[in-house]
């Protein structure tokens, strides 16, 4: 007749029951590392862009489809810059600015507008030593989109291409440019730190921050 209380098996079948204990819980942890999580490792994205390239090296415990779709989130941002601000590109938003009249206000994207914005304060803050409009001089010794040249260029040479540098020529009101001589803009020396800005802002918005 049983008093109701639970009993703790003894002998052989003691035995068993703690065998089989033993095996549940091996099986337990052996799924349990099989379904171990991603361990924080850096993972390494690069690639071409800006006539040069890129890479961006991420410290985090990813998966191999997050791996993925961060590579191409991080393309994506860098090519939506180099569409809207590169001299190598003749549809570029630059470069068709760059061949607008003289006079004509051109309609800038809000990321142009900004890059040109900023472009133009620190041009006012280092009293002109930053200037994007020295674009004619850096396609002169061979720096832009044609190419290198195969000699030095002489001092007539020099001087019409640094007639044409002005950043005062520029006027940028709200997101309208308009030129008032025909300069040439080259956004190399800021579109590049743009473009860093903007792959930040969206590793960030992605949960990353190392």
């Amino acid at each position: 007749m049983s008093d109701g209380r639970r009993r703790t098996p003894t002998g052989p079948h003691a035995a068993l029951s703690l065998i089989v204990t033993l095996v549940a819980a091996l099986a337990l942890v052996s799924l349990a590392g099989c379904e171990r999580a991603p361990q924080v490792e850096a993972h390494r994205f690069e690639g071409p862009i800006f006539g040069t390239g890129y890479n961006v090296t991420v410290y985090a415990a990813l998966d191999e489809a997050t791996i993925e779709s961060l590579d191409a989130g991080i393309r994506s941002q860098l090519e939506q810059v180099d569409a809207l601000m590169s001299t190598y590109r003749e549809d570029s938003e630059l470069s068709r600015f760059n061949r607008y009249p003289v006079g004509v206000p051109f309609f800038l994207s809000p990321a142009t507008a900004e890059v040109i914005r900023e472009a133009l304060r620190i041009a006012r803050l280092s009293d002109g030593a930053f200037d994007v409009t020295v674009g004619p001089a850096v396609n002169l010794w061979g720096f832009g989109p044609k190419g290198r040249p195969e000699r030095v260029p002489n001092s007539a040479e020099l001087a019409k291409a640094l007639a044409r540098v002005d950043i005062d020529a520029l006027v940028l009101e709200g997101d309208t440019l308009t030129k008032r001589k025909p300069v040439y803009v080259d956004l190399s020396g800021i579109a590049k730190g743009y473009g860093t800005d903007r792959v930040t802002d969206y590793l960030e918005s992605r949960g990353l921050e190392d």
